[in-house]
């Protein structure tokens, strides 16, 4: 190393200067690093496409799977909403929906009846195999029979579901620290008239 004799009788070692400033942008690197690592992480997390599509196929007798007799042991306006239910001679409503995000979703077993003059209805999927839903893969269409409770014109039927976890390790890990995987999202039917 090569030292320097400064004017009030200091030493100044150049190395040491070199080696601070390599340290420093090190440092500095890193930080930037891992600010555009946490802002893509949060640009994917906050951007996600809808990734399903939803349509009303018509109307048909509803099946009394395993999750009508669940829903109506809820609650006692759970209840009251499935006797009515049984009293109008089990309508049930079908929607197709298809699936195209990269990954398996989760369709929760309950949807919500909504309208223009009433707060929403919880209804019961009724061809939902269990409490976990409807599964659905990537790419993959399903149909979903939805109780049709009795409700005022026009309506809607709004549905929520999760996503699951991809199976590449860096899908996963990325879904994992972006909290994408916890995030509950809802998808609606456009307002059917009769």
């Amino acid at each position: 190393m090569r030292s320097t004799i400064l004017a009030g009788g200091g030493r100044f070692t150049s190395g040491v200067r070199a080696l601070h400033t390599t340290i420093a942008m090190k440092r500095l690197l890193a930080l930037a690093a891992f600010l555009v690592i946490a802002f893509i992480i949060w640009f994917f997390a906050h951007s996600q496409p809808s990734g399903l599509s939803i349509g009303f196929v018509g109307s048909t007798n509803g099946v009394i799977g395993p999750i009508a007799p669940t829903f109506g042991k809820m609650t006692t306006n759970h209840a009251a909403a499935i006797q009515a239910w049984l009293a109008a001679g089990t309508n049930g409503a079908l929607f197709t929906i298809t699936n195209q995000h990269g990954s398996a979703i989760d369709i929760f077993p309950f949807a919500r009846i909504c309208t223009s003059n009433t707060p929403p209805t919880e209804t019961p999927l009724l061809n939902a195999p269990n409490g976990s839903g409807i599964r659905l893969p990537a790419g993959q269409t399903a149909t979903v029979q939805v109780a049709e409770l009795p409700h005022s014109f026009p309506w809607k039927v709004e549905l929520c579901y999760h996503r699951r976890q991809s199976s590449g390790w860096a899908s996963a890990m990325f879904e994992s620290v972006s909290g994408a995987l916890n995030a509950t999202h809802t998808i609606q039917s456009d307002w059917i008239e009769k």
